[in-house]
């Protein structure tokens, strides 16, 4: 064996023993590599078990809560008032004006003013729609001496006409609350909220009737300004005159009874 032949082979040899030094290197580092992925894998996967079971607790603390409320309204004055499917709104309408009251409560829910254009030009004037307002009626009752409102019931709608609508909200045992409007051939339309059979439920001596009334009064003219200006809020006790009534603030004259009409006038 010659010099040059030595040569090559001690090249060969070099050369076998760095690839194969590089490929267990190689082999390493993709071992590496898949660890620090599997172990990355198994990190997401304890993690989403871990908000799994925080999902299941949160759902069966709710499922709970949910059935101790069930159970606590079940004894409420109108609880199957309380828990009725709403039902179509009721539409009241004449040539001047058109009133949608909703069965949720019994509460108007969208009012239109026909035959007028809006600060848009567009044709009828939306006077309140959907959230604009809210109006609720509560009443003390010595049944589990709560508090009945009016906004947490499902009115039945009865005897509906063009112009009028009675809204019953019932009791197993026959008592209801029951709500009648009456649309005339104006603009007003007047609401009267009755009971029926319930003369035992309230708290004896107890003769104020709490209203709870929000309204967001939309803009309707271009002046903003202008329109608060000369905007007013008045109401007018059963028999009485008709008094102002504080835009910004509570106002001390307020009256604790009935009242027979709440106006806005702008």
């Amino acid at each position: 064996m010659n010099k040059n032949t030595l040569t090559g082979f001690l090249l060969i040899a070099v050369v076998l023993i760095g690839f194969s030094w590089w490929s267990q290197r190689q082999e390493s580092q993709r071992q590496a590599a898949i660890a620090e992925e599997q172990a990355r894998q198994d990190s997401i996967q304890q993690l989403q078990a871990a908000q799994e079971q925080v999902v299941a607790a949160d759902s069966a603390a709710l499922a709970e809560q949910e059935a101790r409320q069930l159970a606590a309204d079940s004894a409420r004055t109108f609880f199957a008032a309380m828990h009725a499917e709403e039902g179509q709104d009721v539409v009241l309408r004449n040539d001047k004006v058109e009133i949608t009251i909703a069965t949720k409560g019994a509460q108007v829910k969208k009012v239109r003013v026909l035959g007028y254009k809006d600060r848009f030009g567009k044709p009828d004037v939306t006077l309140i729609d959907t959230m604009d307002q809210k109006m609720a009626f509560t009443l003390p009752a010595n049944v589990n001496r709560e508090f009945v409102s009016t906004s947490d019931l499902v009115f039945t709608p009865s005897a509906v006409t063009s112009r009028s609508a009675t809204f019953t909200a019932q009791r197993a045992n026959g008592t209801a609350i029951v709500m009648d409007y009456e649309l005339g051939s104006s603009y007003m339309v007047r609401m009267k909220l009755r009971t029926e059979g319930m003369n035992t439920m309230f708290e004896p001596g107890h003769k104020a009737l709490t209203i709870q009334w929000q309204d967001t009064i939309r803009q309707q003219e271009k002046g903003y300004t202008f329109e608060n200006r000369y905007s007013s809020l008045t109401y007018k006790e059963f028999g009485g005159g008709t008094d102002h009534l504080s835009e910004t603030g509570g106002d001390a004259e307020t009256p604790e009874e009935a009242l027979d009409w709440v106006t806005f006038k702008t």
